[in-house]
């Protein structure tokens, strides 16, 4: 094989390693990257992936218009709305978007658990209803 060709496939050879190298570096995975590839209807996870919040910290998800949810926090399903008499379930602002849940020593979820959090968000587009969710997955630190 002549020099030329030796020197040309050596060089290919590198300029792949280095692409890999790229993507590799670039890549966002983990359900701790999850507020870098989130679906376009999310707009905000709270808290971040893989930010820090308290035990007692608000956890929730900032919807497109036309968009609801349900969360699952510590294999426990939150689908109720707060309501005067049972301040234990999802604030639900839907001009803002935003469907929040706030763990309590009263509440069904007393504190999340640390030191990481793991949380689903089951979206769907209200026109379609719930039987659509798709499920959106988050974890975070807890202090």
């Amino acid at each position: 094989m002549p020099i030329q060709v030796k020197i040309i496939l050596a060089a290919l050879v590198v300029v792949m390693i280095g692409l890999l190298v790229y993507v590799n570096n670039e890549s966002i995975t983990g359900s701790d990257q999850t507020s870098f590839s989130k679906p376009d209807y999310v707009e905000r996870l709270i808290p971040e992936s893989g930010s820090q919040t308290l035990q007692q910290g608000t956890v929730g998800v900032d919807l497109a218009k036309g968009y609801n949810a349900y969360l699952v926090i510590n294999g426990v399903t939150i689908k109720n709305d707060v309501t005067e008499q049972d301040d234990d379930g999802l604030r639900r602002a839907p001009t803002l978007g935003t469907i929040e849940y706030d763990p309590a020593p009263n509440h069904r979820i007393k504190a999340l658990d640390t030191p990481t959090q793991c949380v689903d968000a089951w979206v769907w587009k209200i026109i379609d209803g719930p039987s659509t969710a798709k499920q959106v997955n988050w974890c975070f630190n807890v202090t």
